[in-house]
């Protein structure tokens, strides 16, 4: 029996090229729709053919919008903090843990070490108008520990670097649920800079309360403890903003 259909071998094709399919699994999809034709290959068809029509990126934001509409870029101003990420997946990533409130700012990509951003097409002359325009304080560079997504992190950070202008980045070590004997070198390498930053600021810190404490009345003043808290990729004065100071008295210090 011939079952060399080209249409069907057309199709188990462009299934193949989607993330996490191979011919193997287009097959196993393409049967299942051939099978349910009029529940399902109708409306696929249908909505692939408005997707394909209507949908398109914006070209200030890098977001999804319809055609005809204006994108939610242009009309919302009510945060002053953007988040910088790669692409569409990751934004989703993070808007669906509900841990940040603010801004989006889709790439399209990244950079490699040894090609300009122009020839990626990559939103970033656009990240700087919305940062103008917008009087944003804060820009968070959320793309992915890889060499490309640092080297475009690095990019980005020069290029819309300002005195009046909060730039941080993705924390980075062991995740949540991880083995230390499980980490890479350079997780280690990480977690060892961001160690010695914030043990830096604590002992400018422990300086400082000892210098308050030796022109203070002891019994006004009387620290009894230090917390911190290591916030990576955080500048000196982040660092000294995350450790309090615990004190005895009617007055307290911070």
């Amino acid at each position: 029996m011939d079952n060399d259909i080209p249409e069907i071998n057309e199709l188990i094709k462009q299934f193949s090229k989607l993330p996490g399919l191979g011919p193997k699994s287009a097959k196993r999809i393409i049967l299942k729709l051939i099978n349910n034709k009029d529940n399902m290959v109708k409306p696929l068809a249908k909505s692939l053919a408005q997707v394909y029509k209507k949908v398109v990126r914006c070209v200030d934001c890098g977001n999804l919008k319809i055609i005809d509409k204006v994108c939610i870029c242009s009309s919302d101003n009510s945060y002053d903090k953007i988040c910088v990420v790669e692409n569409l997946a990751d934004m989703w990533v993070i808007d669906s843990a509900n841990i940040y409130k603010g801004h989006y700012h889709i790439l399209g990509g990244t950079l490699n070490s040894n090609e300009n951003y122009e020839q990626r097409n990559l939103l970033i002359e656009s990240l700087v108008k919305r940062i103008k325009k917008n009087n944003l304080k804060e820009v968070i560079i959320a793309t992915s520990a890889t060499v490309e997504g640092q080297t475009t992190a690095h990019y980005i950070e020069d290029t819309i670097k300002n005195g009046n202008l909060k730039i941080t980045k993705l924390a980075q070590g062991l995740p949540v649920g991880g083995e230390i004997e499980q980490l890479d070198d350079g997780t280690l390498l990480t977690v060892e800079g961001e160690v010695l930053v914030a043990k830096k600021a604590l002992d400018d810190l422990t300086g400082l309360f000892e210098s308050i404490q030796s022109r203070a009345d002891a019994a006004v003043i009387q620290p009894i403890g230090l917390v911190f808290i290591l916030l990576p990729a955080c500048t000196k004065t982040e660092h000294y903003a995350a450790i309090g100071e615990v004190v005895q008295g009617g007055d307290h210090v911070r």
